[in-house]
């Protein structure tokens, strides 16, 4: 490469200022400029000559610099990013007033992890979510020493180890790296990704948290059976998908045949409460009561009771996992159906989001955190309709650490949006036409 070109090329670069883009459009940009000199030497021209004419015919390299630069430049997720400060600061605001009058009304924490969450969610929507997945490995690693040392420090509530139980939602991105990480490594390489699942697991099922075992296990049979068919560990598709699906069921039979019971009766007691109205039913009890004396708009009642105030704060939890039902109870249906679409309308577009991604980390880690998310989102939608299997806090609107653990999710998801536009090889044709529209 002659003087001429090097300078070129550094003067065209430095217009570029997203940085991770420069790289691969330089790359681009300097094969274009040797193919057309090859085209002259091979029309006879010298070989000084030729590169300054194919230089030329490139036209002025802080113009085409520039224009590289308009094109390329991270894509801002403003909606996403409203949407979720509007659904976040929306169910702070409702903890805070609707629970002012429980014993857990604490709105100085409630402020203090909204901040935080906020703070991570900006974090990591402006970190290059490219470098958790060339630190996977260590990543994983630590998030398997962090998990065992919170079952150790960990103070038992409702019966979940409570740190514990707010860090296995962080598993699927992690197991989303690790899979990653493991790419064509053959055989072992898909064998220690099925493996690697395995310690998630048994910290999930220690704590014990149901939800995080069954996303585990859902995260594990999707992403693993996505990169067998994507060829990522270059196994025969067939085989690869025949032993992660084998290994898989093996898995969810050793965590719930011996829970067989203990689930049968959850399940029965999720679809008919009144059975045991005063021990473990009592609360879907309660929550149906009160979802049954609801209002379009405003206070409702319960048990057949009318005056307005007397039932403020009566749903069981209703300052963390349950205050969805006291929305409803107290407020009506509609800021409810409000919340519910916001979520929903969440998932949905960034599931759509996630289906545009080129970039085989990006629509990984996509995968990983919107099924994490819409899972959650899932399962508390039906608690706080009277279905209680087990137990979830709503993504976002909580106001709990599990809102902050969900904001950093939420940022590494938006950072990938973010970076959609890195290309995974610039198109010669692009900087052909970038290239006409300049000289003409």
């Amino acid at each position: 490469m002659g003087e001429k070109m090097g300078d070129y090329l550094d003067t065209a670069a430095g217009q570029i200022r997203w940085k991770r883009v420069r790289p691969a459009i330089m790359t681009e940009l300097r094969t274009h400029i040797l193919e057309q000199k090859d085209a002259y030497t091979g029309q006879g021209m010298e070989e000084k000559e030729a590169e300054t004419k194919a230089l030329k015919e490139m036209g002025d390299p802080v113009s085409l610099g520039q224009e590289l630069d308009r094109i390329h430049r991270p894509a801002p997720q403003w909606g996403l990013l409203v949407l979720t400060a509007f659904l976040t600061l929306s169910g702070g605001l409702l903890r805070m007033w609707l629970t002012a009058d429980t014993a857990a009304y604490d709105p100085g924490k409630t402020i203090a992890l909204l901040t935080a969450g906020f703070s991570f969610m900006l974090l990591f929507y402006f970190l290059d979510y490219t470098v958790l997945g060339q630190y996977a490995r260590f990543i994983y690693l630590g998030t398997v020493i962090l998990g065992a040392v919170t079952l150790v420090m960990s103070p038992s509530v409702n019966g979940i180890l409570y740190y514990t139980g707010y860090l296995v939602f962080l598993f699927p991105l992690v197991y989303a790296l690790l899979v990653y990480s493991l790419r064509g490594t053959g055989w072992s390489g898909l064998i220690l990704a099925l493996a690697g699942a395995v310690p998630l697991l048994a910290i999930a099922s220690i704590a014990p948290s149901i939800l995080g075992v069954l996303l585990m296990l859902l995260i594990t049979v999707i992403l693993l059976l996505s990169a067998v068919q994507r060829q990522w560990f270059k196994v025969p598709k067939g085989w690869g998908s025949g032993l992660v699906t084998a290994l898989t069921a093996i898995g969810t039979a050793w965590f719930f045949l011996p829970r067989w019971q203990e689930i049968a009766g959850r399940i029965k007691l999720a679809l008919y409460p009144a059975l045991d109205y005063n021990g473990r039913g009592y609360q879907a009890s309660v929550i149906r009561e009160a979802l049954a004396g609801a209002k379009l708009w405003g206070q409702g009642t319960i048990g057949g009771a009318g005056a307005a105030g007397s039932y403020k704060g009566i749903i069981p939890d209703a300052e963390t996992d349950f205050l969805f039902a006291t929305l409803i109870h107290q407020k009506g249906w509609i800021p409810f159906l409000i919340l519910c679409a916001g979520l929903i309308g969440l998932i949905v577009w960034a599931g759509v989001k996630c289906r545009r991604q080129a970039n085989d980390l990006g629509r990984m880690v996509s995968v990983a955190i919107i099924l994490s998310i819409g899972v959650q989102t899932a399962v508390s939608l039906a608690m706080n309709l009277g279905f209680v299997l087990f137990r979830a806090s709503c993504p976002f609107v909580m106001g709990n650490l599990q809102t902050v653990v969900n904001m950093v999710l939420m940022g590494v998801l938006l950072s990938v949006f973010r970076q959609e536009k890195v290309p995974a090889r610039y198109k010669i044709v692009t900087i052909s036409s970038i290239r006409g529209k300049l000289v003409s």
